[in-house]
């Protein structure tokens, strides 16, 4: 089964892009795009999800009382938090707000299989036994040669 994702992000290109990424994915199925907390929040009251990705910083809204308000009202949605400001400061305060993983933009398709193992291992399910293995080899494969042009 598919991890049904929300991204939150308040850049439209940030969000289109992320779109791409984590539907990219063959555990991803990504059912939404916002770019509010109040579109966020009343996204999760109609659709159920497993997995949200918020960025911090929602122009006027924050995304760190967004991922409050979701680890209060929505426990069993996995929140990942994610933001340009990539350091020890940010990633405390994710946590203290309920989010269980946070990655630094850009992010890659590694960061993506990172977020999928994390959140498979939550769940139970052993994905290097799963049908998508192949596609992760191959996924980090791609990632090594495109980091080799660079």
């Amino acid at each position: 089964m598919q991890i049904r994702t929300l991204l939150v992000d308040d850049s439209p290109e940030t969000l289109e892009a992320l779109a791409l990424l984590y539907g990219s994915n063959q555990e991803i199925e990504v059912v939404g795009t916002v770019q509010t907390a109040s579109e966020a929040l009343t996204f999760l009251e109609s659709t159920s999800i497993d997995l949200i990705s918020v960025d911090i910083h929602l122009g006027a809204d924050n995304g760190f009382h967004l991922c409050s308000e979701i680890h209060e009202s929505y426990p069993d949605v996995f929140v990942a938090m994610c933001s340009l400001e990539d350091d020890d400061s940010y990633r405390h305060m994710a946590q203290q707000t309920g989010a269980q993983y946070y990655m630094g933009k850009p992010i890659t398709q590694a960061d993506i299989w990172g977020l999928v193992h994390h959140l498979r291992r939550r769940q139970g399910v052993d994905l290097e036994h799963s049908d998508s293995r192949e596609d992760d080899v191959r996924d980090l494969d791609w990632v090594v040669r495109f980091l080799g042009t660079r």
